[in-house]
C-alpha cells in the first residue's frame, strides 16, 4: 500500500488482494529471504528474551495465532504476545500486554530505526490484538535481529495514525477505479499516509529505542549462517 505511486499500479494491487487477479509470484530471492526469517524465528525470539532480560527488561513472549476481529472481516498474525509484568522496568504509561513482531535481518546489521513500511502491520496487529483479546494493547516490542547486533524498540499505538491508515483500506475497497478522480483522490490519501508512516517512524517518542546506540551484540548466531543472497 505505501509502494504506490501511480493509478496502474493502485488497481492492479487492489485488484490482486482482492483476488480479482493472481498475485505477482515470489522470484527465487524473495523466497530465500522469507525462508531465512522463518528458519531463524525461533532463535531470534529466544535472542530477545536474553538480551532483553540481560539489559534489566524483564519480560516474557508467548506464541499467538491469527487474531480475528469479532465484527469484522479483517485480521492479523502477531509473532506473539508479550507480558511484561515488572513495572519497575517497564517503560511509564505501558500496560502489561503488548504486541511482539521479529524481523531477522537479510542483511548484516540491524535495522538502523523501525521502517516506515511496518508501521501498518503493527498498528493492524496492535488493533486486532486488543479486539480479539479484551485487553487494551497499545505498544509492541519491535526486534531486529541480525548476524552482527540487535536493535528493540518500543512502539507506541497511535488512534491519529490508524484512524489515517483504516480509512485508506476502506477507500481502496470501495474506489471506483473508473472514476479518474477518486483514484487520484486515493492516491493523495495514500501519499499521506506513506509521509505520516516515515514522519512515525523518525519519532523517539513513538518509536522508542530500548537498545544502546549501534544496538547489542547479537546473541546465538551460528557459525554457519549465510545471508540471502550471498555467496559462500
Amino acid at each position: 500500500m505505501l509502494f504506490l505511486d501511480t493509478a496502474q499500479e493502485l488497481i492492479a494491487w487492489r485488484e490482486e488482494i482482492l483476488g480479482l487477479r493472481a498475485r505477482q509470484p515470489f522470484d527465487a530471492l524473495a523466497l530465500a529471504r522469507i525462508k531465512f526469517g522463518r528458519d531463524h524465528e525461533d532463535r531470534a525470539t529466544l535472542a530477545t528474551l536474553k538480551t532483553m532480560k540481560q539489559h534489566g527488561y524483564d519480560i516474557s513472549i508467548f506464541e499467538a495465532g491469527f487474531c480475528r476481529h469479532p465484527t469484522q472481516q479483517t485480521g492479523s498474525s502477531p509473532d506473539g504476545v508479550v507480558l511484561w509484568p515488572d513495572t519497575a522496568t517497564r517503560p511509564d504509561g505501558c500496560s502489561a500486554t503488548m504486541n511482539f513482531e521479529l524481523k531477522c535481518s537479510c542483511k548484516p546489521e540491524a535495522h538502523k530505526s523501525v521502517p516506515y513500511y511496518y508501521i501498518p502491520q503493527l498498528l493492524f496487529e496492535m488493533r486486532h490484538l486488543s479486539a480479539a483479546s479484551g485487553r487494551n494493547v497499545r505498544e509492541t516490542i519491535f526486534s531486529s535481529w541480525s548476524v552482527r547486533n540487535h536493535k528493540i524498540w518500543l512502539v507506541r499505538y497511535s488512534d491519529a495514525l490508524w484512524n489515517c491508515l483504516w480509512s485508506c483500506v476502506v477507500e481502496t475497497i470501495l474506489v471506483d477505479t473508473k472514476d479518474a478522480g477518486e483514484i487520484t483522490r486515493l492516491l493523495r490519501r495514500l501519499h499521506f499516509l506513506r509521509d505520516s508512516c516515515t514522519r512515525f517512524s523518525a519519532t523517539a517518542t513513538q518509536c522508542v529505542p530500548l537498545h544502546k546506540r549501534g544496538g547489542w551484540p547479537a546473541l546465538d548466531v551460528p557459525d554457519n549462517i549465510q545471508l540471502p543472497g550471498a555467496t559462500a
